[in-house]
């Protein structure tokens, strides 16, 4: 880092911390943060997104080629050419960060040689953040059941790291009331490469001082979305009310538990049959977070046992943040969950009627884009029939 380097803030997560609503004040708002000494780097459509994937390494899971006028390669140097031209602070944003390998960390730590570098991890209560991966699980083409999730991801990860059986405990005893039986996702890894915020702190921490490295609380559930977007700009050096984030729409919304039923089984009926970036702007976007999340619903809630043995997760990061003296914007008791929680059972005690729900204006939304798109086609007699074989969605 050479003498009078500007300031970089590189927000890596973690995912499901309110990065998305962030990203999008900031993304909403570039001119008037560049006008306040602020930029955020524009380098293309889904320029932060494509970014981190290039330096993730992720462009086949995400249906990216490398080169070509869609390809990933060189987004990431774009956006730190850019943040160098604006000669001011600069900010560069995705969640996929958090589960960087710490050669892909020491690879950031090069490229940002130029810039005085700071990390900034967001973080917020761990039943929150459990339930929403799950969900999101789900919305990116999962079919799993939260008891898949919580055996495959928690409580292995609980009773090997934490010395905790609870989960384990509570499993076996439902599947001895005849829960479900085998499981077919994978072990989970991928959470709590980017959850869990020892792991986050070890691989990061090498890349700045202390003093550099902020974490920023969520405040807790029914909290203004504007208190978080205030811890974070207060960190960046900015003055929150320079921007107005009434003005930013909701984005990632939550589905009710009758939804995420619904969308596991469209997933195992579609069985892969609509590859990436297609599924994600299709069935992600268009079909789950627009026409199921306006549904509502009851919202899922992680069972209390889950809870409080998360809370004991969390007990062992503020002890450990508190001991290495990190800048702490927020407040470290938001991160505990199991007060607030009742004793409710798991999100996959969903009726038929909660499944349904709102269904019917769903299926009569699609049909009625569907006529749209036909009617500005060559003509419904000339337009070739839906493709029934299997697989040939993903090919087209």
């Amino acid at each position: 880092m050479g003498s009078g380097a500007l300031p970089l803030y590189l927000h890596v997560g973690l995912p499901k911390s309110g990065t998305t609503y962030l990203q999008a004040v900031l993304a909403r708002h570039r001119p008037d943060l560049r006008a306040t000494g602020v930029v955020y780097p524009y380098a293309g459509r889904e320029s932060m997104f494509r970014a981190a994937v290039e330096v993730r390494g992720q462009h086949a899971r995400w249906g990216f080629p490398v080169d070509g006028p869609r390809g990933v390669q060189g987004t990431f140097a774009r956006l730190l050419r850019d943040a160098r031209k604006a000669s001011v602070a600069a900010v560069i944003s995705h969640e996929l960060y958090a589960g960087a390998t710490p050669q892909q960390v020491a690879a950031i730590v090069a490229a940002t040689d130029a810039f005085e570098l700071h990390v900034v991890v967001t973080m917020r209560d761990l039943a929150r953040q459990a339930v929403a991966y799950w969900q999101e699980q789900v919305k990116n083409g999962r079919s799993w059941s939260f008891e898949e999730f919580e055996h495959r991801v928690l409580d292995r990860f609980l009773a090997g790291e934490d010395g905790s059986t609870t989960l384990a405990e509570e499993r076996e005893a439902r599947l001895l009331r005849g829960g479900a039986g085998g499981y077919t996702v994978g072990d989970g890894r991928g959470f709590w490469r980017a959850q869990d915020l020892d792991s986050v702190l070890d691989r990061w921490r090498v890349a700045v001082p202390p003093e550099r490295l902020h974490l920023v609380t969520v405040p807790p559930a029914g909290a203004s979305p504007s208190v978080l977007w205030e811890r974070f700009a207060s960190v960046v050096g900015l003055d929150p009310s320079s921007v107005r984030v009434d003005e930013v729409p909701r984005t990632n919304s939550s589905l009710g538990v009758g939804q995420i039923a619904l969308l596991r089984r469209v997933n195992e009926a579609l069985d892969g049959r609509i590859g990436q970036p297609h599924y994600s702007h299709v069935v992600k976007r268009g079909f789950a977070q627009t026409q199921l999340a306006a549904i509502g619903g009851r919202r899922p809630e992680v069972p209390l046992h889950v809870a409080e043995a998360l809370d004991a997760v969390v007990d062992r990061w503020v002890a450990r943040i508190e001991a290495e003296g990190y800048d702490v914007v927020g407040d470290l008791a938001d991160l505990s969950s199991s007060s607030g929680i009742a004793a409710v059972g798991s999100p996959d005690d969903v009726t038929d009627a909660e499944m349904l729900q709102g269904l019917p204006a769903v299926l009569a939304d699609l049909l009625e884009q569907i006529a749209v798109l036909r009617s500005q086609g060559p003509g419904e007699d000339t337009l070739p029939a839906v493709p029934q074989e299997p697989g040939r969605a993903a090919a087209l």
